[in-house]
């Protein structure tokens, strides 16, 4: 089970999804999917041309319309057939792209997209990679749609040495790395109940 994995000696993002059998620790909160999938929906045109960073097995899916072009990046190959089978079951051509490793610079153009979305996912990029996926993602999209775990009544990780090796979530200052690179906040809400934070973003 994937709580085993957290007895190893280090966190490697790649290899963590590879040995984890679900994307949810426990059945999704349902009103919590909902409330993503309509942020999401309501942020997005019809035609709108939609980078997926770490689509999973497709719980974001519904947000989109069969006329957008999709492209899902994920880093693992685990949740590949069920992914598939979600977008059949919605009528959405995705176009998968599957790396094994997490890259400095992905391989898109600048503006190739109108909207890079990423749901849950951020939390799991450790600090030393975070910055740059951030920042990755408003090169390639127009705006950058994110719900991501967060909490500031706890201090934000950073590089350390002390910080252990083992954990893989993370709290970060998406504020304070958006304003340190140039990254505009357009939109942002805290939902303290559940601690997360629905953010849009965008380069200057």
């Amino acid at each position: 089970m994937w709580w085993k994995w957290r007895k190893k000696a280090t966190y490697d993002v790649v290899e963590y999804w590879n040995q984890r059998e679900d994307p949810n620790s426990k059945i999704p909160n349902e009103r919590n999917t909902k409330m993503h999938i309509d942020f999401v929906k309501s942020n997005i045109n019809k035609a709108d041309k939609i980078l997926d960073f770490g689509p999973g097995v497709g719980r974001i899916l519904p947000a989109y319309n069969k006329n957008n072009k999709i492209t899902g990046y994920d880093i693992s190959s685990k949740y590949e057939e069920r992914l598939l089978k979600a977008a059949g079951e919605q009528k959405i051509d995705l176009n998968l792209i599957i790396e094994d490793k997490v890259l400095t610079k992905f391989s898109f153009k600048n503006n190739e997209f109108t909207t890079s979305v990423s749901i849950s996912v951020l939390l799991h990029q450790p600090p030393e990679h975070i910055t740059n996926i951030m920042c990755e993602l408003a090169r390639i999209a127009e705006k950058v749609i994110i719900v991501s775990w967060h909490d500031p009544k706890i201090p934000y990780d950073s590089i350390d040495e002390k910080r252990d090796k083992t954990k893989f979530c993370f709290n970060h200052n998406y504020k304070e790395i958006c304003e340190k690179n140039n990254l505009i906040i357009n939109s942002w809400d805290y939902k303290s109940e559940i601690k997360q934070v629905y953010l849009i973003y965008g380069k200057q």
